[in-house]
């Protein structure tokens, strides 16, 4: 198994509200907007966010805004191995998504594997996504300043949100599929 580095490890604030930005880092992926939007948080709630931005730098998006309160960040441009995505996935409160487009999301996926509600961009895909599992996230705005009030009002209902329901979990799995399935072939298999 590969290690996880001590940078990983110690990107992660346990008395912090622990924010996931992972994967490719470029200009659609709208790192510059979530930096932007960190920027803007007020005193109260910037001093309860840990940002962690994992993940290859593609085309230098991340240098255009420079983050006011860097201790906020812990930025890691590089590849993270497979050790390592677990650990930020299983040590995170959410996963940020404040994409300008997209039409599937991979690491959106790893977040619902993991039961990480995700705060994302207000663009088709999220939305159709987030409509068919209402409790798996939020969506925010297009802009670093609706990004901010999304951000803002999670933060500060952190502990009294609730995300994953029962019946979202269980159509997100097509639990009820599933069981219908294994009833059929039981009876298929007696019946052989």
């Amino acid at each position: 198994m590969t290690e996880v580095q001590e940078e990983v490890v110690n990107a992660i604030t346990t008395k912090k509200t622990n924010i996931l930005f992972f994967g490719n880092i470029n200009f659609s992926k709208g790192i510059d907007i979530l930096i932007d939007a960190v920027n803007r948080l007020k005193p109260n709630i910037y001093e309860k966010v840990n940002v962690i931005i994992a993940g290859k730098d593609f085309d230098h998006t991340i240098e255009t805004v420079k983050p006011k309160h860097p201790e906020l960040f812990h930025i890691i441009l590089r590849h993270i191995n497979d050790s390592e995505l677990i650990y930020l996935y299983q040590n995170t409160d959410y996963v940020v998504l404040p994409y300008r487009k997209t039409s599937q999301s991979g690491i959106l996926e790893m977040a619902f594997y993991f039961r990480k509600p995700i705060i994302a961009s207000n663009i088709p895909y999220f939305e159709q996504v987030i409509s068919k599992f209402p409790s798996f996230g939020v969506l925010g705005g297009n802009h670093a300043s609706t990004f901010a009030e999304t951000l803002s009002a999670v933060i500060e209902q952190h502990t009294a949100m609730s995300f994953f329901s029962e019946d979202d979990w269980d159509n997100y799995i097509h639990r009820k599929e599933v069981e219908e399935f294994k009833k059929q072939l039981a009876l298929w298999l007696t019946k052989s």
